[in-house]
């Protein structure tokens, strides 16, 4: 019915049966499917995927990308990267974790969630957790709280699975010290580079050639889908100045979020810590604590708790005195807080373990609980209720010009009977949006849902609601090859060159694997012989040769000195020969020893979660609707 209501509000046809039912919808596109079934993109074993998780979890990957991307991301590269598909394989890995691990017995704690959040530095402030510092950063990333710490406690549950999985996994004799070796033995290379460029004076175009470049690659020329609009917006800025508020709504307001302008009791806290390692065995530790009694027994004798802080304590206050500052309760671990807030000011506590280690603690003042006067809020609080406010008169005047719009049969005699100007753009894409409010891509990609004739929705943007009319479009077009000549003679010039270089990389190595001399061949073709220095896996690096040339090198030795084919990189092409190796250093192989161990087990880790993974899905029963994609 929506469909059709759009297709005919330009039409007479359409007037009387709009006297009777007005249909307006409210969503952020126009064309979207909602679909007959349930609201369901996936199910693992019966646990399903909403829609809204869904989207929440594409949002937040196509606004990353898009970041990265300045902005805009091309439209080539989201198809290929098919956003939609990872974003419904990760919540469905994410499904068989939860599954699997609940199989194990393996959860998250509150208490552990909690401690992990905590101690996250970006969370800190003057090395304390901040909790309006949490709020603002996950407000900045989109996130809302529920959403960080359901992330967090997967990445927690992932670790704890790998954690136990590791207890299956063991290195073989031997498997530390070959690593070591063949990562850090070196070579030498020599190598002759064609570069694209040094053959372009020796590429010829013809019309034939040109007009049959242009042929295979007629779709790269193609101009994107432009499209030009009229609309009327309402925006929200141009109402709130109308917004009148009684003291009422004001109080009522303030009495209602009291939370949010309550500050908990603080206490301003210095300690001195003593660390315990994660692995630390029962010696090692009753060692650490033994030692934090003999800093209590200094304490009690009247020395300096600043100065003992600066002398012994490990933590990252010890410059400071110790000095932690104000706390509230859930801000630490909780057998600090424990200990903190049973402490009067001046007092210093007993040793306290935490798995940290063993912390003296002083309380130096405390701040009673208290709350922000009404006249302190005032303004925040008037900007909060105008905004809401705000957004509903324009949701409602928006609403009602969109009715009286379907009533009146086309946007031009809406505006004539209101006398309203409607605004229009010229042609736009979606790579070169309109300026103004209708540039916001909420708008942009809503206006290409439209074909042309069609009347949007209301549609709702970032500052605003929007009423859409598709004036006018223009398809996505292959253009004759004259509007577009020196363009593709640029490309084929570029592309023939490569080719050529390419060519002329491939017949040295040809030669060299027959006998031929690569010094000779170098004199031949005029290409420069080089030699790099010695190179490793762990050193990758040698003035002016790209890393894919040098990967390719390591793989040469006595017994097979070339590679299989020539090596690409940019517009250059690689023929490259083994000149010598050295093996790698005894001491480097001693020094590497718990490194590369470490590493090899995490490789073995991430092998035997991969293989969970699989063993998981293989024997599950998994559906998606591909028609909420």
């Amino acid at each position: 019915m929506l469909d059709l209501m759009r297709r005919k509000a330009q039409s007479p046809y359409l007037q009387a049966t709009v006297v009777i039912i007005i249909l307006v919808f409210i969503f952020w596109g126009v064309g979207t499917n909602q679909g007959n079934g349930p609201n369901i993109v996936a199910s693992v074993n019966g646990d399903n995927i909403s829609f809204e998780e869904y989207k929440r979890t594409y949002d937040r990957a196509y606004n990353q990308m898009r970041e990265q991307f300045g902005g805009n991301i091309p439209a080539s590269l989201l198809e290929n990267l098919d956003i939609k598909n990872q974003v419904v394989e990760q919540l469905i890995q994410q499904a068989l974790v939860h599954q699997g691990a609940q199989e194990m017995n393996i959860l998250i704690s509150k208490r552990e969630l909690q401690d992990k959040i905590l101690e996250m530095e970006a969370f800190k402030n003057q090395d304390r957790f901040d909790i309006k510092l949490y709020k603002e950063i996950l407000a900045g990333s989109k996130m809302t709280e529920a959403d960080f710490e359901a992330s967090l406690r997967y990445d927690l549950l992932t670790t704890k699975v790998i954690a136990t999985l590791s207890r299956f996994s063991s290195l073989a004799p031997g498997d530390v010290e070959t690593r070591i070796a063949y990562d850090n033995e070196e070579i030498k290379f020599q190598y002759l580079k064609f570069n694209a460029e040094d053959f372009k004076k020796k590429v010829t175009v013809s019309d034939t050639d040109l007009a049959a470049y242009f042929g295979k690659n007629k779709d790269a020329y193609k101009t994107q889908p432009q499209l030009k609009i009229k609309y009327l917006s309402f925006l929200f800025e141009d109402d709130k100045d109308s917004i009148a508020l009684s003291n009422e709504e004001i109080s009522a307001y303030y009495n209602n979020n009291l939370d949010s302008y309550a500050s908990p009791e603080m206490r301003d806290t210095r300690h001195i810590l003593i660390k315990t390692a994660e692995n630390a065995s029962a010696e090692q530790v009753n060692a650490k604590r033994q030692q934090a009694e003999e800093v209590l027994a200094q304490l009690k004798t009247g020395k300096s708790f600043e100065a003992l802080a600066k002398e012994y304590s490990e933590d990252s206050s010890a410059s400071q005195g110790g000095k932690i500052g104000k706390i509230a309760w859930g801000q630490t671990v909780k057998p600090f807080e424990a200990a903190a807030f049973a402490l009067k000011v001046g007092e210093t506590s007993d040793v306290v373990k935490s798995r940290f280690g063993f912390h003296i603690i002083r309380v130096d003042a405390i701040e009673m609980p208290s709350v922000k006067k009404l006249e302190d809020v005032r303004g925040a609080i008037e900007a909060t209720l105008k905004k809401d406010k705000a957004k509903n008169l324009t949701f409602k005047k928006a609403n009602e010009a969109y009715e009286k719009l379907i009533l009146s049969g086309s946007i031009d005699k809406y505006a004539q009977a209101e006398k309203t100007a409607i605004k229009e753009t010229d042609f736009f894409s979606r790579q070169n949006p309109p300026k103004g409010p209708a540039g916001d891509m909420v708008i942009v990609n809503a206006a290409f849902q439209l074909k042309k004739g069609e009347l949007s929705s209301l549609i709702e943007g970032t500052n605003g609601y929007f009423i859409l009319f598709a004036e006018d479009s223009k398809e996505s077009a292959v253009p004759a090859l004259e509007t577009v000549k020196k363009e593709v003679e640029k490309a084929y010039s570029s592309d023939r060159a490569k080719e050529l270089a390419k060519e002329a990389a491939a017949n040295v190595l040809a030669k060299l694997k027959d006998n031929g001399d690569i010094a000779t061949l170098a004199k031949e073709t005029a290409a420069k012989l080089n030699s790099s220095e010695f190179v490793s896996r762990t050193n990758l690096t040698s003035p002016d040769v790209p890393t894919p040339v040098i990967n390719a090198a390591l793989d040469l030795w006595e017994q097979q000195p070339l590679p299989e084919e020539i090596i690409a990189a940019g517009d250059s092409f690689y023929v490259v020969s083994f000149k010598e190796k050295k093996a790698a250093d005894p001491q480097v192989i001693a020094e590497k020893e718990k490194e590369i161990a470490d590493a090899l087990k995490k490789e073995n880790e991430a092998r035997l979660f991969t293989a969970w993974l699989e063993f998981l899905r293989s024997r599950s029963e998994i559906t998606i609707n591909e028609q909420l994609l």
